[in-house]
């Protein structure tokens, strides 16, 4: 059984627009890899494609990527506050560490264009 985090990244309308994958690495169980893919912004976004294309940048943690760099208006309890790409991919690192206990989280290498 695989154990996995998913997370969507979403605009200030609330759509996805980009999913962030963690699992535990096959063959080092005390590595979490971490995958991210982001859509275009004139591209429909597809739960299908996020995943594999997230799942595969897992499977590659060596490979760099570069990730459009979203700074939009997210709401918090009524609040609206802005909130950016690399901001949410942080909060996801953070979750992660917390959810997968003693364990290494291995980050993605990413070029923010």
């Amino acid at each position: 059984m695989e154990i996995e985090i998913r997370e969507y990244i979403r605009d200030s309308f609330g759509n996805p627009m980009g999913l962030m994958l963690a699992t535990i690495n096959e063959d080092y169980p005390m590595f979490v890899n971490i995958g991210v893919s982001m859509c275009h912004k004139n591209d429909k976004f597809d739960k299908k494609i996020a995943y594999d294309v997230a799942n595969k940048r897992i499977k590659n943690p060596n490979v760099k990527y570069k990730i459009k760099f979203y700074e939009y208006k997210h709401t918090m309890r009524n609040k609206f506050y802005s909130r950016s790409t690399d901001e949410c991919i942080e909060q996801f690192i953070g979750r992660c560490s917390r959810y997968f206990k003693n364990k290494m989280i291995v980050l993605p290498k990413i070029e923010f264009i």
